[in-house]
């Protein structure tokens, strides 16, 4: 492998993953902001409707947890091979590529939590519309 390539495509990967974060993190603080204010509703929220919102905020941690672990190892990565394209050392090599290959499987299974989540987002929506809509059939 090239030794310019072996320390740039970690770098070319991370403009990526930084755009995952940020959008996670979005998502995660309207997470936030919606638990929050299922706390001071008048009414309460039903166990069900709570339990997935705690459930969606686990995955959200997992999967930001996992990213910033990628952005780690794609750095280190970079780093060795950098290290190893100036001292031209070919056992290095695979270190890097397997630095790598763990930071694209952090964002593997991020991408998998994220899915997971965007899952039990629409359950929490239809269990909204259910307790929004169990009132007026009640009338």
């Amino acid at each position: 492998m090239d030794e310019m390539n072996l320390w740039l495509t970690p770098l070319i990967l991370l403009p990526g993953v930084a755009l995952l974060i940020i959008s996670t993190s979005g998502r995660f603080n309207r997470l936030h902001d919606e638990v929050h204010a299922q706390l001071h509703r008048r009414h309460g929220t039903g166990a069900h409707v709570a339990a997935h919102l705690t459930r969606r905020a686990r995955l959200f941690r997992d999967a930001l947890v996992a990213l910033y672990i990628c952005v780690g190892m794609f750095s280190l990565a970079s780093f060795l091979g950098m290290m190893a394209a100036l001292w031209a050392a070919e056992t290095s090599a695979w270190i890097v590529l397997g630095i790598t290959a763990g930071g694209i499987l952090c964002l593997t299974f991020a991408a998998f939590q994220l899915i997971r989540e965007s899952i039990l987002s629409l359950r929490v929506i239809e269990d909204h519309h259910h307790e929004t809509a169990a009132p007026e059939q009640d009338s």
